[in-house]
């Protein structure tokens, strides 16, 4: 604005630049797009000027969008107006979103404003803001680089939709995985809950399923805080695309949680991406992708790990802070799905303990920290979770005894290196052994698998920095 000041004394009769033709053809520019769309005429032509041939305006720097996007201006203040709210725009805009792109990259604001200012206000623009606003309105440029960013960093979005691209062709009518009874069940559990709190039930019991004794939701794989997540969908579009939306983002999610977490402790790019497909995209998520999104959305194990490491080693933030955030993270995922919470609680404990007994010399400092914000998460924990749990233990409906048949759900000690149908390279004669296994033919129930390379890698990762503590 400063750069300008002269012209904004006076902005409707005052244009910004030179005094050639220019700037009035582009004050022309940006009063014809609405004109023509009004009056029923094409937008890319016009014979108002050189009549009767008249002129394809996209040989010309017309400005189109810029038109259509000022025309309230135009049209209150008139084009002289909007000339130099397009001017004076493109040259903020421009340096903004450079400074977005660069503090991608450099941690320093400081240096990342200095960036943005050279590209948003130099020699280059500052000629072209005379008379020529199509080549300074360079804002898009540096937000296009931010976007191809994200799809490098976070493929996991674009590979969650394409995985499941036959359903997402008919998302409302056409459910992602297999015809058994799982996923429909999941689509009942996410309509459960917004329309038990609508209705004055209890949405941590029913009795719509196997009336009139009722079922105890909490000792299902009721995907509770999900269904209230995703209730806008489930009425817009119906159980069946929230549950597609569900199957699909907890893939994506998944990948990006842990793409998180890797970039904390590697400082590849690559390398963390790898790390995250690996770990949104493995057989065991692909197989569960197909009737359990309970067990694919598993986003929140790593945000957990990041909130410990902030909690135990970096403590950057206060402690109580990162336990308050770690507290909410456990409890929402009880009210996603039990097993991972305690999957994930069984891993916390092993990696506390693997750093007292590796590092001791750096856990003393820290255990005071580490004390108040454990002790935050664990009062957070059982405020939100007390209840739940306290109804699904004692609540009415709940189980008692062995929940499903002994040795049906398990993973047999060949499935780990022999894949199945769900592995794209996988022979027929190899196929016909893992066919074999307990729930075989059922692709969901047979998830372990890992694979020889990735084994060998994890030997020779271990042998290679045994000695490298991290």
């Amino acid at each position: 604005m400063a750069l300008f000041s002269d012209t904004w004394i006076r902005p409707t009769t005052s244009s910004i630049g030179v005094n050639s033709g220019d700037p009035q053809q582009f004050m022309w520019f940006l009063s014809w797009p609405t004109f023509a769309l009004v009056h029923g005429l094409n937008p890319l032509f016009t014979n108002y000027q050189y009549y009767p041939d008249g002129v394809n305006l996209m040989w010309n720097t017309s400005v189109l969008l810029a038109g259509l996007v000022l025309s309230p201006i135009t049209w209150l203040g008139g084009p002289v107006l909007s000339y130099n709210v397009l001017a004076t725009a493109s040259l903020a805009l421009s340096a903004w979103s450079a400074f977005m792109l660069l503090r991608r990259f450099v941690s320093s604001q400081l240096a990342a404003g200095a960036g943005a200012l050279l590209y948003g206000f130099s020699p280059y623009m500052t000629a072209h803001s005379l008379a020529h606003p199509n080549l300074t309105a360079a804002f898009i440029p540096p937000l296009v680089l931010l976007l191809l960013d994200d799809i490098v960093r976070v493929q996991g979005r674009v590979l969650a939709v394409a995985l499941f691209s036959d359903t997402w062709i008919r998302p409302t009518t056409s459910s992602i995985g297999v015809n058994s009874g799982d996923p429909q069940q999941f689509m009942w559990f996410l309509s459960w809950p917004t329309f038990a709190l609508v209705h004055g039930l209890n949405p941590l019991f029913t009795n719509y399923q196997y009336y009139p004794d009722g079922v105890n939701l909490m000792w299902n794989t009721s995907v509770l805080l999900a269904g209230l997540v995703l209730s806008p969908i489930t009425w817009l579009g119906g159980p069946v695309l929230s549950y597609n939306v569900l199957a699909t983002a907890s893939l994506a999610l998944s990948a990006w949680s842990a793409f998180m977490l890797l970039r904390r402790f590697v400082s590849s790019q690559l390398a963390a991406g790898a790390g995250a497909l690996l770990y949104g995209f493995s057989p065991y998520m692909t197989a569960h992708s197909l009737a359990h999104p309970n067990l694919t959305a598993a986003f929140i194990p790593p945000l957990v790990l990041l909130l410990l490491d902030d909690i135990v080693r970096v403590q950057g933030r206060r402690p109580a802070v990162a336990g308050v955030l770690l507290g909410l993270a456990g409890a929402a995922q009880l009210l996603i799905g039990e097993e991972l919470l305690v999957t994930t609680a069984i891993v916390v404990v092993l990696l506390v303990c693997l750093a007292i007994a590796l590092r001791p010399d750096q856990v003393r400092p820290r255990i005071k920290r580490t004390l108040v914000g454990l002790g935050c998460a664990a009062v957070v924990f059982v405020v939100l979770a007390a209840g739940p749990i306290l109804f699904q233990l004692f609540g009415p409906r709940r189980v008692q005894g062995v929940v499903h048949p002994l040795n049906v759900y398990v993973s047999d000690a060949l499935s780990f290196v022999v894949p199945t149908r769900l592995i794209l390279l996988a022979p027929d004669s190899v196929v016909a052994v893992s066919d074999k296994f307990a729930g075989g033919v059922v692709l969901v129930e047979v998830n372990s698998y890992v694979g020889v390379p990735l084994i060998l890698l994890l030997v020779f990762i271990a042998v290679r920095y045994w000695r490298r503590l991290v």
